[in-house]
């Protein structure tokens, strides 16, 4: 079951600005809306959410979690099949691919910007080859 917006809502925007699939509509100053068909359950819109005015598929208020202390995808080179699909997937270009430096070496995908990373885990849960691991930071 999606998220969902409480009545609370000042309409300041920052939950639509982060959320990973724009599920999240709304105009400044008014409460805002979640597509509950496209919402992919991340949290990251309230963990964003200054004033907690957003529910869980469970009808829990989702607590405020300042982006340093959200998670963050590892890439395991070794089992990653250069697919594309976290570059793809990633609205906030926080993966691209990195060129070869030398003749002969592969390029890979690598997160190359972890402040652009909102921690919503969809490159993670969406990747065909489990090489993209969410882990917490210390």
């Amino acid at each position: 079951m999606a998220h969902t917006i409480l009545d609370n809502c000042t309409g300041c925007g920052l939950c639509r600005d982060v959320c990973p699939v724009s599920a999240i509509t709304g105009d400044p100053g008014h409460i805002h809306e979640i597509n509950q068909v496209r919402c992919v359950d991340c949290n990251v819109c309230g963990m964003t959410c200054p004033v907690g005015c957003i529910t869980n598929g469970g009808g829990a208020i989702v607590r405020q979690v300042p982006v340093e202390q959200r998670s963050k995808p590892i890439l395991n080179r070794r089992t990653c099949a250069l697919c594309m699909l976290c570059v793809d997937l990633c609205r906030f270009k926080a993966f691209h691919v990195k060129l070869p430096v030398r003749q002969g070496h592969m390029p890979g995908t690598i997160l190359y910007d972890e402040s652009r990373c909102v921690g919503c885990g969809l490159c993670a849960k969406e990747c065909p080859v489990n090489a993209i691991m969410m882990v917490s930071p210390r």
